[in-house]
């Protein structure tokens, strides 16, 4: 059976992915890993470091389809650019920027998530309120609360490790070398305005464009319906 190897999002874990397991039984084998700074998976001294040892895991695994949500799409596409992951693999993006950063925006960016990672430090109930409130994620009030309550309940060794994770993969730090050649596919949800206008700056040669209706950022989360039957589609 093929495998399909999935990539969480900022302040996430590999068990966000459970729910696909459970989903795609019989269809693929789905695989979950942390990435650094995440769940189970601590930083490195460095960026390089940090990516040495995910490629060497990814590599265990050696999966023939990627699906990455927002950071996780990230990375994906990083490695991807550097040709660190087998271009016969197929790899969906979820919510991920995948465009490059002119000077000031990337110094702009970079201040921001300064102020960010210090807020997520000082006082983590107050950062993912005001986090969960940017117009991207259009949650439901009901989702909202529990999300943040979610959010809200680990240890300040950890929301340090997600700080610290949160400006070192930022769009301010990670820049790619060059445009990909693996078949992709990038999912966006409609209600998500800055990420449905990202993809029109994608390249539809390179990139198949997926729209998820009546969702926001994690469309996964706010209609799994129909992000698992175009999931199944992809993966056929």
């Amino acid at each position: 059976m093929k495998k399909l190897l999935c990539l969480h999002g900022m302040f996430g874990k590999k068990e966000d992915w459970d729910f696909l397991k459970d989903r795609l039984q019989g269809i693929v084998d789905v695989r979950t890993i942390d990435l650094p700074g995440h769940g189970l998976r601590e930083l490195k001294d460095n960026t390089e470091e940090d990516l040495e040892y995910l490629i060497h895991d990814i590599n265990k695994i050696s999966p023939d389809f990627f699906l990455g949500y927002s950071l996780g799409g990230r990375i994906l596409y990083y490695l991807q650019t550097l040709e660190l992951i087998s271009s016969e693999s197929t790899c969906i993006y979820e919510s991920s920027n995948l465009v490059n950063l002119s000077k000031k925006e990337k110094e702009d960016r970079y201040k921001l998530d300064q102020t960010r990672a210090h807020s997520l430090k000082e006082n983590p109930q107050v950062f993912f309120q005001q986090w969960y409130s940017l117009d991207l994620w259009s949650f439901s009030d009901e989702l909202k609360k529990k999300v943040i309550t979610d959010k809200s309940q680990y240890s300040k060794e950890t929301y340090h490790r997600w700080a610290k994770a949160l400006t070192r993969f930022s769009p301010a730090s990670l820049i790619f070398p060059k445009t990909h050649t693996h078949e992709s596919f990038f999912i966006y949800g409609s209600l998500d305005k800055k990420y449905k206008a990202l993809s029109k700056s994608l390249d539809s040669k390179q990139f198949n464009k997926i729209e998820i209706p009546k969702a926001g950022h994690n469309t996964h989360l706010q209609n799994p319906e129909e992000f698992i039957l175009n999931l199944k589609k992809i993966i056929k």
